[in-house]
C-alpha cells in the first residue's frame, strides 16, 4: 500500500522507481527495508498512476501538500502503524492536518 501510495503522489514528478524507493527510504529512517513481494499482479499494475493535469487545467486545482511532506506522511503513517497505532486514528489525524492546510 505505501509504494502505492508514494507511486501515486510522485509520479507526476517522474522520478524513476529506484529514485522512489531511495526517497521513502531515506524519509523512513535507519529501519527502512526493502523486500519483493515476490506475488503476481495484474498486468496493469505497473501502468497505473495518478494524473492530476486534467484537474489542474480543467478546474484550476493546485496541490496543497508539498511531495516531500507527503512522503514525510507516509513514512509517519506506517511507522506508527508498526508501533500498534490505529490505522483509523492515523488516518483520521492526517486528514485533520489536511484540511488545516486547505484552509490556511
Amino acid at each position: 500500500h505505501a509504494q502505492r501510495y508514494v507511486e501515486a503522489t510522485i509520479a507526476r514528478f517522474e522520478l524513476s522507481p529506484s529514485a522512489r524507493i531511495v526517497e521513502l527510504a531515506r524519509r523512513w529512517g535507519d529501519s527502512a527495508r526493502w523486500q519483493k513481494d515476490g506475488t503476481e499482479h495484474p498486468h496493469e499494475a505497473a501502468a497505473l498512476k495518478l494524473d492530476s493535469s486534467k484537474a489542474e487545467r480543467d478546474l484550476g486545482w493546485r496541490p496543497v501538500l508539498r511531495l516531500e511532506h507527503g512522503l514525510d506522511w507516509v513514512a509517519e503513517w506506517y511507522q506508527a502503524a508498526q508501533r500498534g497505532g490505529s490505522a483509523k486514528a492515523l488516518t483520521l489525524q492526517q486528514v485533520e492536518r489536511y484540511r488545516a492546510l486547505c484552509a490556511a
